[in-house]
């Protein structure tokens, strides 16, 4: 393996409804800036029993398999790509998800919250006054899904930092040490890990989800399995952020990041 092994572990194609990239131009991008590795890892929401599936469905998923398969095969030799998917909220419908993940072989799967009940986190407007009745909400989820969620690593746990920082709120994250501490402790006893998000990079926090407090306090109770993502919607985003990010990690006291195949990590040295 190449000193410099570069992998992005977090990217959508045209196949989630906010990205309208083709796979095959993620993995000629990927490629010419670099990098040895990617995971394509669009989203598939859930809802509570009850609520119609809509657009998330095996078919959907069907497609997003058959595009990635063909890139695995017009690639070989140039590029690993990895079978991803990011599942949002999935601990809301266990059979559902359980559905999912038994249809498809994956080879990693990020767990993440979007939603809490039918609230879109994204869509909310903060103030200094909502903020941390939603955080605590948002915690509350995280940790139900930490606890219980089939996943391989948690996504931008602190994305809640991100959408309020958009509105001018800024939240101090190690305000939520109390809540954040189960959610590392159950990661870690599971033998899960969490990703390092270089999308805020882009935006207006300028750094990654988590950030470096987050990242030192995970290590300091024992966490090691961290990967790099984008979060790109769009090919001119693949990487970006990823050399910062590994520097970021490594202050945090990582040496490693994890790759995965069939759902099992491997790690290797972080080169920035």
């Amino acid at each position: 393996m190449s000193r410099r092994y570069h992998a992005d572990y977090h990217m959508h194609s045209m196949h989630s409804p906010d990205s309208r990239t083709p796979v095959e131009e993620l993995c000629r991008t990927a490629i010419q800036k670099g990098f040895q590795e990617i995971a394509s890892t669009d989203h598939f929401a859930f809802d509570a029993p009850g609520y119609p599936v809509g657009f998330f469905n095996l078919r959907y998923l069907e497609k997003l398999m058959a595009d990635i398969e063909a890139a695995q095969k017009q690639f070989e030799g140039q590029l690993i790509v990895r079978k991803g998917i990011e599942l949002g909220q999935p601990m809301v419908n266990p059979a559902l998800a359980k559905s999912v993940l038994e249809s498809f072989q994956f080879d990693y799967v990020i767990g993440s919250i979007h939603k809490i009940g039918t609230l879109t986190l994204s869509n909310v407007a903060y103030n200094a006054k909502n903020v941390e009745d939603i955080c605590l909400n948002y915690f509350d989820a995280m940790y139900d899904l930490a606890d219980e969620g089939d996943f391989d690593c948690l996504g931008h746990i602190d994305v809640i930092r991100l959408y309020a920082a958009k509105q001018g709120t800024p939240v101090d994250m190690m305000e939520y040490e109390e809540q954040l501490i189960p959610i590392f402790r159950r990661v870690i006893e599971r033998g899960k890990g969490i990703e390092i998000n270089s999308t805020g990079f882009r935006q207006e926090i300028s750094t990654t989800l988590p950030g470096l407090d987050l990242l030192k306090l995970y290590r300091s109770l024992g966490g090691q399995i961290v990967t790099i993502g984008s979060d790109a919607h769009r090919a001119a985003d693949i990487g970006s952020g990823w050399s910062e990010s590994a520097i970021l990690a490594k202050q945090a006291g990582f040496d490693y990041i994890a790759l995965y195949e069939d759902r099992r990590p491997t790690l290797i040295p972080i080169e920035s």
